[in-house]
């Protein structure tokens, strides 16, 4: 029943699936891959799918569940990357995890 529901949607409206990860740019959040992720600025004037998380599979494919602070009980989802070139376009910067020094995450 689903995919009937996909094909009219993109027949009969020009709708597409959701395709934005973590972080990468949105124009709602009906356009982010991740589930109950949404579209938000963070003030860099690009909207972006933004995630609070618990755990790190509720991010998807590529981005993990991080806490700012130990006491934190929610977290978000961050990007991962190993260049700046794997995080999304603007400002971003590719910065390892201040506890863990080989895995990092953009910025």
């Amino acid at each position: 029943m689903r995919s009937l529901s996909l094909i009219v949607c993109a027949v009969v409206f020009g709708c597409s699936e959701p395709d934005a990860a973590i972080d990468d740019p949105c124009d709602s959040s009906d356009d982010c891959i991740v589930s109950n992720a949404e579209c938000v600025d963070l003030g860099d004037g690009i909207l972006r799918c933004e995630k609070a998380c618990v755990f790190d599979l509720e991010c998807g494919d590529g981005a993990t569940c991080a806490f700012v602070n130990v006491t934190d009980t929610v977290g978000i989802c961050y990007r991962l990357c190993i260049t700046e070139s794997d995080c999304a376009i603007g400002n971003w910067s590719c910065v390892p995890f201040a506890d863990d020094p080989y895995t990092s995450y953009c910025e």
